[in-house]
C-alpha cells in the first residue's frame, strides 16, 4: 500500500519530528523509526473477547483507545525470551499437543501447570496494582480476556483444535503483560509526580455524603481528601498486598526493559488526553495525529512540553511530499524448542492471605493464617525479611 510522505528535519529536539503522510498530520515522539509504520485505519475493531477465532497482531501500533489504553505497553519483540517466561516460547507448530481420538487432545499437562502458575501470578500482581493505583482511568477502561478463557486447559476433539486453543492462550498473555506495564508505569508517574498532586489536592474540598452510596463508599471517599504522606511508598503497598519478593518485581522491570510497540494517539477524540504524560514518560513510539491537512488544530489543554507543528511548517511538508511504501508488519520469531532449566518464581499469594474462605470458622482462619505465615518466613531471603522486621517494628 502506497502512500504520500513528507517529514520535518530534526531541530533542537532529536527525539520528536512532524510528518504529513497523504493528507494527515502526525507528529512522531520519541524513538525515530527505522520505517515509518502503516497507519492503521481507525475504524478497526480490536475485540479482547476470547470468543474471536484470530487473535490481533501485538506487536504494532495501534490507535489508542479509552477502554484498551495498555495495548501500547506491549513489547515490541518476543517477551518469551525472558527467563521467567521461557516456558511461553514456542510457536504454534511446536506447541506439545497429547492425547488421542478417544480421550481427546489437550495442551501437555505439565506445561499447563506451568502456563495456570505464571497466569495465576501475573493476574495477582495485577490486580495489586489495580488496587494501589490512585491515577484516574478513563471509565469504559477493561481488560483482555485472560489466558485461561482462551482454552489452554481444556481438552478438545482432535489435534488442530487443541493447537489453535493454546496459542492464543499464549498470545493471550501478550496483552496481560502489557496492562501489568501500564499500571507500573501509572505508579511510577505518580511516584514522580507525587509531591505536586499533593500541593494540588489541597485546593479541592472534600465532596459531600452521598445519601445512595453504603457507608463504606462514603467513607473511602472522604478518606481521598484527608492527610496524605509526603512520599508515596507504592513499593511497599505493592509489596504487602501480595507478599512478592523483590526479585519478582524485577522480572516485570526485565520485560519492560524492551521497547515497547508504541501506539497512534487522536488529541481530539481518543479519550485519553490525560494519560498523555504517562505515554511520554514510558518512551515509547508515540504518533500524536493532530487532523487532516485542510482541518487540524491543537488542544489547549495539551501538555506544553509536547512539541507541535506550525502551520506554515505543514504547508511546507505538503509541498514536499514523495512517495513511500510502508512495511508489511510482522511478527517476531520464537524458539523451535524449550529445553531449558528455568529458575523457579518466588510466587505471591493468590489466595488473599488474611481474608476467611467461604464456610471457614474464625479458629480454622487463624491457624490456616499463622501457617501461611511461617511458610513465608521459611522461604523469605535477607531483603524480604528486612522488611518484614520494619514492617512489624512499626505495628508494636
Amino acid at each position: 500500500m502506497n502512500c504520500s510522505l513528507a517529514v520535518s528535519e530534526e531541530g533542537s529536539n532529536p527525539f520528536s519530528f512532524h510528518a504529513v503522510i497523504d493528507s494527515d498530520v502526525f507528529t512522531f515522539i520519541n524513538r525515530k523509526p527505522a520505517s515509518y509504520p502503516l497507519v492503521p485505519f481507525k475504524t478497526e475493531i480490536i475485540n479482547p473477547s476470547p470468543h474471536t477465532t484470530a487473535m490481533a497482531n501485538f506487536y504494532t501500533p495501534r490507535w489508542v483507545t479509552s477502554s484498551l489504553p495498555f495495548l501500547g505497553f506491549a513489547p515490541s519483540s518476543n517477551p518469551f525470551k525472558c527467563e521467567f517466561l521461557r516456558c511461553l516460547d514456542y510457536s504454534a507448530h511446536t506447541l506439545p499437543i497429547t492425547g488421542n481420538n478417544i480421550d481427546g487432545f489437550a495442551l501437555d499437562l505439565s506445561l499447563q501447570a506451568d502456563w495456570d502458575s505464571l497466569e495465576r501470578n501475573f493476574r495477582a500482581f495485577l490486580r495489586a496494582c489495580m488496587f494501589v493505583n490512585r491515577f484516574g482511568i478513563p471509565e469504559n477502561f477493561r481488560l483482555w480476556a485472560f489466558p485461561l478463557q482462551y482454552g489452554y486447559k481444556q481438552l478438545y476433539k482432535n489435534q488442530d483444535k487443541a493447537r489453535a486453543a493454546a496459542h492464543r492462550s499464549r498470545q493471550a498473555f501478550i496483552p496481560l503483560i502489557a496492562s501489568v506495564s501500564f499500571f507500573l508505569r501509572l505508579l511510577y508517574h505518580l511516584e514522580n509526580e507525587w509531591g505536586n498532586l499533593v500541593e494540588r489536592r489541597k485546593d479541592i474540598p472534600a465532596p459531600p455524603s452521598n445519601p445512595f452510596w453504603s457507608d463504606r463508599q462514603n467513607k473511602v471517599e472522604q478518606e481521598r481528601y484527608g492527610p496524605v504522606p509526603s512520599k508515596w511508598e507504592w513499593q511497599e503497598k505493592l509489596r504487602e498486598r501480595t507478599s512478592i519478593s523483590v526479585e519478582w518485581l524485577s522480572y516485570f522491570h526485565e520485560i519492560m526493559d524492551i521497547p515497547m510497540v508504541g501506539l497512534f494517539f487522536d488529541v481530539h477524540h481518543s479519550g485519553c488526553l490525560s494519560l498523555l504524560l504517562v505515554f511520554l514518560e514510558t518512551k515509547m513510539p508515540l504518533v500524536l495525529y493532530w487532523g487532516s491537512t485542510n482541518d487540524w488544530r491543537i488542544p489547549l489543554e495539551l501538555p506544553p512540553s509536547i512539541p507541535v507543528p506550525s502551520r506554515a511548517l505543514v504547508n511546507h511538508l505538503m509541498s514536499k511530499q514523495i512517495p513511500y511504501s510502508p512495511p508489511v508488519p510482522t511478527t517476531p520469531a520464537v524458539s523451535s524448542t524449550t529445553n531449558i532449566t528455568r529458575k523457579k518464581l518466588r510466587l505471591p499469594r493468590l489466595d488473599g492471605g488474611t481474608q476467611p474462605r467461604k464456610s471457614e470458622g474464625v479458629i480454622e482462619f487463624l491457624k490456616r493464617r499463622e501457617i501461611d505465615r511461617l511458610r513465608k518466613i521459611a522461604s523469605e531471603d535477607m531483603k524480604d525479611r528486612q522488611s518484614r522486621l520494619q514492617r512489624e517494628k512499626k505495628c508494636i
